[in-house]
């Protein structure tokens, strides 16, 4: 078991440096891509790249605003083999570009003061350059794809490395951006000083380094090569580039994606992401076991998700391979849902609104054998209010549920909560649930009723229930608001100005196939929820005050800047598809806002991380070395390894497997004399703890630490 755990733990760590890693291939990738002028990018927008000029209209309306296929030369895809777990290209950055100065990321930055925030954090030197960089990307100068991929693979010695590599055809832009790179790597050491800032030569191509820890423990190369810019973690990206033998472009999962997205072209970014094996190394659900297994995550596989521009707006295709998930807990979920029946039952002025297909007795089946095994508790404690209700109902849960159709309908009234207020069950068998009010009635002696509208009863939920509940003729709304319930009730018909009126959903009417709809129009409300979330994140983090005020407000701005976003999705055999509709698009938001969330936090980030995994692996010395003498005084000896350790209930099952808080444990014993233990950081950055039976804790930076390191705590 401690080996399977360090397998484990060595996995869940290799990916979460590997999306520590591609958040930061997305700043140097978009560093150029920042809001600026918006006068200067509009001006930018105008000039169309001679590729995109030269590819065909894909027909129909679309023909001058159509979206178009990636250029067909080099690309990352080729020369990364089919184990990568996230690819994304941007065709052109200076589109890209163009649009962000313009998008609410411009009033964001403006608003929360991101250049104090980053000057702070990186140093005046480092904003400077960055600054310049920025405004060059602002003014349009800033041009060529751009693409980062992550590969994920076995390093050879039982452990999983991360790599990551970026490809930017900047043409005679490479020299230049690959010294302003280094520049500002340099000017960072202003503030990390532990930042190692050099010089080497690839396959005979002069490299530029940067390095953390002692000895570069994880190095980063960048070069210009042939009119590209290259980043990566290895070492090989940098001589002449050679189809992979198993190529990404070429792999079924990646060309499947990208085909169900590719309808609709690739104008201004195109996003890969393996869910399955990302999933899978994160919380190693390869072998589809227990629960995750269950709610079929471990059958999926691949997403795909591309961004373009349509009649002005920005839309966003996306599809999530998942074959099986109907054998799992999603696979209610799947259920077409009415759509157009609700859209035309709906107030037209609400601030949330969601319709998906739910086989509600289906779900409570799956849902039930699920809980059982993962949580017996938390089930036993809902199934025993389930028998109650069912008692009091005179009918059994599984009876009362049989009564509903598929369609589940949330939405808040005049946008008037970031939450819904209202929800609206489809009925296919009205008589089970007015039986089972009239009999909760009889059990309780008085009676639910509390008025009618147009023959139809709304009842008060009884205690401790605070809730309205009106039976329509297909419809049962539950709201805490009565005027909520009657609204739906007496307009469930013909209401004068439902949701389907509403001009921005025509063009999404034209769907053949709607399996389901999401809409939601931020604002206030939204913004203090966000706000307060993002505010518990850098306390939580232990953030430096000027990056948290910068999150605050982001959370106070950013919601009532992005305007309202539609999404639709239907089930296929193969997974799940959509599309995403709104005014700024979520795949350009997400980049742009991705990098520069990361260049001003992921510092911080990772220093409060480093700081309180620390602090909690000499919590961890300290009981291992408490739980030894206890061990000893029982057995005559010290203990073996960390698992005879845990029968004394001094240390938990997770530092008995060997690896917690990012590190590896090894503990080795004299019998009865002596014993040494130490712990090494699974990322090779950051400091290594030694102890042993003296009680000392020692700790070296960057390389194992041992008998004769530096002190960290002295024997009690």
């Amino acid at each position: 078991m401690a080996a399977r755990g360090e397998i484990v733990g060595g996995r869940e760590s290799a990916m979460i440096r590997g999306i520590g890693y591609a958040a930061c291939a997305v700043v140097w990738c978009t560093l150029w891509c920042g809001c600026g002028r918006q006068e200067s990018a509009a001006a930018a927008a105008q000039e169309a790249p001679a590729r995109r000029a030269a590819a065909p209209p894909s027909g129909g309306e679309a023909a001058a605003t159509s979206p178009h296929e990636q250029p067909d030369g080099r690309t990352l895809a080729e020369f990364v083999d089919d184990r990568a777990v996230f690819y994304a290209a941007v065709p052109d950055l200076a589109s890209l570009a163009a649009l962000l100065a313009g998008s609410p990321l411009h009033a964001v930055a403006k608003h929360a003061d991101f250049g104090s925030a980053i000057e702070n954090l990186a140093g005046a030197k480092a904003w400077g350059i960055l600054g310049h960089e920025v405004q060059r990307a602002s003014q349009g100068l800033m041009r060529g794809q751009a693409e980062v991929a992550v590969v994920v693979a076995p390093d050879g010695e039982g452990v999983l490395r991360t790599d990551v590599y970026v490809l930017w055809h900047a043409r005679d832009d490479a020299g230049r951006a690959v010294r302003a790179l280094a520049d500002f790597a340099a000017a960072l050491r202003e503030k990390a000083p532990e930042l190692i800032v050099g010089e080497t030569t690839l396959a005979g191509v002069a490299v530029r380094t940067a390095a953390f820890g002692r000895g570069g423990a994880r190095a980063w190369y960048f070069a210009p090569c042939d009119g590209e810019v290259r980043i990566s973690t290895d070492t090989r990206f940098f001589g002449p580039l050679a189809p992979a033998a198993r190529p990404l472009r070429a792999s079924a999962d990646f060309t499947r994606a990208r085909a169900r997205v590719r309808h609709a072209g690739i104008e201004l970014a195109f996003v890969y992401a393996h869910i399955g094996r990302i999933l899978g190394a994160m919380l190693d659900t390869a072998g589809g076991e227990g629960p995750r297994r269950d709610a079929g995550v471990a059958a999926m596989g691949a997403a795909g998700i591309a961004s373009y521009r349509s009649a002005g707006k920005i839309r966003d295709v996306w599809h999530v391979e998942w074959p099986e998930a109907r054998r799992g807990l999603a696979g209610p979920f799947l259920r077409k849902a009415n759509v157009r029946g609700a859209l035309a039952v709906v107030p037209a002025d609400v601030g949330f609104f969601g319709v998906m297909g739910i086989d509600l007795l289906d779900a409570w089946t799956r849902a039930g054998a699920c809980s059982a095994n993962a949580r017996p508790k938390a089930w036993e404690a809902l199934a025993a209010g389930a028998a109650e209700l069912s008692a009091s109902a005179g009918a059994d849960t599984r009876v009362l549920l049989t009564a509903f159709g598929p369609d589940v309908v949330a939405y808040a009234r005049g946008g008037s909560s970031p939450c819904p207020d209202t929800l609206v069950l489809s009925v296919e068998q009205r008589e089970i649930l007015r039986d089972a009010a009239r009999r909760i009635e009889e059990r309780l002696g008085r009676p639910l009723v509390r008025e009618s509208v147009d023959g139809n009863p709304i009842y008060a939920a009884p205690d401790p229930f605070e809730a309205y509940l009106g039976l329509g003729e297909q419809h049962l709304v539950v709201s805490q608001d009565i005027d909520a319930v009657r609204d739906f009730l007496r307009n469930r018909r013909n209401r004068a100005n439902p949701l389907a009126a509403r001009s921005e959903i025509r063009e999404i009417l034209e769907h053949e196939k709607l399996g389901g709809m999401l809409y939601v129009n931020p604002h206030r409300d939204h913004a203090a929820v966000s706000e307060a979330a993002l505010a518990a994140l850098a306390m939580d983090e232990d953030l430096p005050p000027a990056l948290e005020e910068c999150l605050r407000e982001i959370g106070r701005v950013l919601p009532q800047k992005l305007g309202p976003m539609w999404m639709v999705f239907q089930g296929a055999p193969d997974g799940i598809a959509g599309e995403i509709r709104s005014d700024w698009g979520a795949v350009p938001m997400a980049l742009g806002g991705g990098s520069i969330g990361a260049l001003v936090g992921l510092p911080a980030i990772a220093h409060a991380r480093q700081g309180r995994g620390e602090r909690r692996v000499l919590a961890a010395i300290t009981a291992i070395m408490v739980a030894q003498e206890e061990f000893r005084l029982r057995n005559n000896r010290y203990a073996q390894n960390l698992s005879e350790l845990k029968d004394g209930g001094r240390i938990d099952a997770e530092t008995a497997r060997g690896v917690s808080n990012g590190y590896v444990f090894k503990l080795r014993s004299g019998g009865e004399r002596n014993w040494t233990f130490d712990a090494r950081p699974m990322s090779g950055a950051g400091r290594f703890f030694y102890c042993d039976e003296t009680g000392t804790i020692r700790a070296e930076a960057g390389v194992p630490a041992h008998q004769e390191s530096p002190v960290v705590r002295e024997s009690p």
